[in-house]
C-alpha cells in the first residue's frame, strides 16, 4: 500500500491515562501515512518511532488544557496538528483529501446541530498551527477554555471575522470523519468509544477492555459500546467489557446507569445476559431485543440504524 505523505501535518496525541492504547492509536495512524512529524505527550517512557514529551500524569481535564495552551504549541513546528485519541486515528489514509489543508480546522460534524455552527469534534482532529495560536491566547480566550464546544460555537464567529479563521464546512468534515452520525461513505477518520467495534475485531476489543483506563469504564461511551456487543450478539467480548465494568461497580448501580441511557426492559435483559456470562453458565438465555419507538430516543440524531445498531435504543 502506498503512503500518504503530509509532510505539513504533526501527528499528535496527548494522554496520560490511556497509555498503551493512546500510543496503539498513533502507530494506526502511521501504517498508511507519512507525517512530517510526530509527538505523544505522555507520563511513561516508551521506545517509538516518534518524539515523546514526558510530563507528570494529568489529575484532570483542566490541567490537559492548561497544556495544549501553554506548553503545546512551542512543540509544533509544522503549519498543522493533527489530534489523535485512544477512540479516535486514521482508518483510511486513501481517504485523504487535500482540500482539508484549505481549512483551519476539521472534526467530525455534530448531527443534533443545524445551525451552521455543528463542525465539530476534536477527538479526531485537524486543526492549523495558527489556529492553535489564537485560541491559546489570553486576548481571544481570556479564560484558557480548550474544548470543542466553546471553540467551534462560542469563539468561531469572532474568529472568523477577526482573523479569517476558516471552519470546515458539513460538506468537508463529513469526508474527513464521523463519531455521532453514520458516515455514508469511507472517512479519513473516526472519534468515539462507541465506535471502536467498528475498526477492532474480538481479539482486540478484549485486550481494549483490559488496558482501558478505569475513568473511560465508567462514561456513557462504555455502556453503549458493551450494548452494541449484546445487540450483536458477540458474547467473547461482551463478557470482557462487561466484567471490567462490574470491577469498578456492583450489578445495582451498573443496571441504574444502563436505565439511564437506555429503556428499561432493554436495560434488563441486557444486563441478565452479562450477568448469566460472567458466570460461565452451559447456556445463556437470550431473550428477544426490546426496542422502544422512535419517540423515545433522547437525542436526535441524524441517521437511525434498526438492524442491531446501538443508536435505536437511546433514551
Amino acid at each position: 500500500m502506498q503512503k500518504i505523505y503530509l509532510p505539513e501535518i504533526t501527528l499528535c496525541a496527548i494522554d496520560t491515562a490511556n497509555v498503551i492504547l493512546t500510543r496503539q492509536a498513533l502507530e494506526h495512524s502511521m501504517k498508511g501515512c507519512i507525517f512530517g512529524d510526530i509527538v505523544f505527550v505522555t507520563s511513561e517512557r516508551t521506545v517509538a518511532p516518534f518524539r515523546t514529551i514526558i510530563v507528570s500524569p494529568f489529575v484532570n481535564m483542566q490541567e490537559v488544557e492548561s497544556f495544549w495552551v501553554q506548553k503545546l504549541p512551542s512543540y509544533i513546528n509544522t503549519p498543522f496538528i493533527l489530534f489523535v485519541q485512544y477512540d479516535g486515528y486514521v482508518i483510511n489514509p486513501s481517504s485523504w483529501q487535500p482540500e482539508f489543508l484549505e481549512y483551519d480546522y476539521v472534526g467530525a460534524k455534530w448531527a443534533w446541530r443545524h445551525d451552521g455552527l455543528n463542525v465539530g469534534n476534536s477527538g479526531f482532529s485537524l486543526m492549523s498551527k495558527r489556529l492553535l495560536n489564537t485560541w491559546g491566547s489570553p486576548e481571544n480566550n481570556p479564560s484558557l477554555i480548550f474544548t470543542d464546544e466553546y471553540l467551534c460555537r462560542t469563539l468561531r464567529p469572532h474568529f472568523e471575522t477577526e482573523y479569517n479563521i476558516r471552519f470546515a464546512p458539513e460538506s468537508i468534515a463529513d469526508l474527513f470523519s464521523y463519531e455521532n452520525s453514520l458516515p455514508r461513505q469511507p472517512t479519513f477518520g473516526f472519534h468515539g468509544l462507541f465506535n471502536l467495534w467498528r475498526h477492532n475485531d474480538d481479539e482486540q476489543m478484549n485486550r481494549i477492555a483490559h488496558e482501558i483506563a478505569d475513568y473511560t469504564v465508567l462514561s456513557p461511551g462504555y455502556v453503549k459500546i458493551i450494548a452494541q456487543y449484546y445487540l450483536m450478539r458477540k458474547f467473547n467480548p461482551l463478557r470482557a467489557l462487561y466484567a471490567r465494568l462490574r470491577q469498578k461497580q456492583n450489578k445495582q448501580d451498573v443496571l441504574r446507569q444502563f436505565v439511564q441511557m437506555f429503556n428499561e426492559p432493554f436495560a434488563r435483559e441486557c444486563i441478565t445476559v452479562c450477568e448469566n456470562l460472567m458466570q460461565e453458565g452451559p447456556r445463556i438465555g437470550i431473550p428477544p431485543v426490546v426496542c422502544p419507538p422512535q419517540t423515545d430516543i433522547k437525542q436526535p440524531y441524524e441517521e437511525i440504524d434498526a438492524r442491531g445498531r446501538i443508536f435505536p435504543w437511546e433514551r
